[in-house]
């Protein structure tokens, strides 16, 4: 802040008071000292011929700015600061309200920026992540669209997220398992309106889809296996996906490992389908990798690729166990 004459008194007092500390003289506050500029690079105050330092931002005798292009900046924010402090009682409230409403338009920014990913999410059938986002605002946003949307279905999907390709469930029995579970759950689900009638339906389809990827079946054959008793079901699971299997099956003696390379305990391998026709390779797929001690370890492919005829594929990574990080591969052979 500037030390200014007092006008009534000629006491030296401080501008960011609104009376002169010695006499009480109303101080008015004189913006020009601030804003405006001398265009001069004298060292004096040109008002009263004080000599100034380098760094003064007014004249400390009559309390004149000093024009110095560095120094505007300052003279700008002092001239804020002195507002602020003859203002005191008004400002503190007026920069909560600021301060809340630039918090509100943050979250609001914040917002809609997730809403937009979850939605993404849900789309990509990625429904764990879009859980996240909606949990996050399901009691400040409840009213918005596609939390009241996803809100009402977020219990159905719980078995399809057991049956995504993230879980830890890799057998495809075990998928149709949580499918089938979640179709039932559809079914049962109690509607009051339409709006609840074209979600359960479009949860429902979801199901059905995910369920078609695996076997082949129409919506009554699936209602039908969904009302059975659990252990028919399993039964009947087992039974679909034998058919499934006899069905893809080729003459696996013809697929071949024709390379690999080891890098301490991990294995590259790339195998070749030489059946003349596509191969549905799964996640536990098995090769067995012999070492030169005459010990052997069976490795996991850890990897499901449909692997078409005469196409290679390089699988990378594969865990031999850190007991055989030193030893020396003698050969590799398909398991599955």
């Amino acid at each position: 802040m500037a030390l200014i004459k007092c006008a009534e008194c000629g006491k030296e007092t401080n501008d960011a008071k609104k009376q002169c500390t010695n006499c009480g003289y109303k101080n008015k506050l004189n913006i020009d000292m601030y804003l405006k500029y001398d265009t001069t690079n004298t060292k004096k105050c040109i008002k009263c011929g004080n000599v100034l330092n380098k760094d003064d931002c007014f004249c400390t005798k009559c309390g004149y700015k000093r024009d110095n292009q560095n120094i505007r900046v300052k003279n700008f924010i002092s001239l804020i600061k002195t507002i602020i402090l003859r203002n005191i009682k008004i400002c503190i409230p007026l920069l909560i309200v600021l301060l809340s409403i630039l918090l509100i338009f943050n979250e609001n920014k914040n917002f809609k920026r997730d809403i937009i990913l979850a939605e993404n999410y849900y789309n990509n059938k990625e429904f764990y992540e879009a859980s996240q986002i909606v949990d996050k605002y399901s009691k400040t946003h409840k009213d918005n669209e596609f939390i009241k949307k996803y809100t009402f279905i977020k219990y159905l999907l719980t078995d399809y997220q057991m049956a995504s390709p993230n879980s830890s469930y890799n057998k495809d029995s075990d998928k149709l398992k949580y499918l089938f579970w979640g179709y039932r759950d559809c079914l049962e689900r109690n509607t009051t309106n339409k709006w609840e009638s074209d979600l359960v339906e479009e949860v429902t389809n979801i199901y059905y889809n995910a369920i078609n990827n695996i076997v082949s079946l129409s919506k009554s054959e699936i209602e039908k296996i969904c009302l059975m008793e659990e252990t028919e079901r399993e039964q009947k699971i087992k039974e679909l996906i034998k058919q499934v299997e006899k069905k893809n099956t080729c003459n696996k003696v013809n697929i071949s490992i024709i390379d690999y390379w080891k890098n301490g305990y991990k294995l590259d391998v790339t195998l070749k389908n030489n059946n003349g026709c596509t191969w549905s390779i799964k996640s536990y797929s098995e090769v067995r990798v012999y070492f030169t001690d005459n010990s052997y370890e069976d490795v996991y492919l850890s990897t499901n690729i449909n692997l078409k005829s005469d196409e290679k594929y390089t699988f990378s990574g594969c865990y031999l166990g850190s007991d055989n990080k030193y030893k020396t591969v003698k050969s590799v052979t398909f398991i599955d």
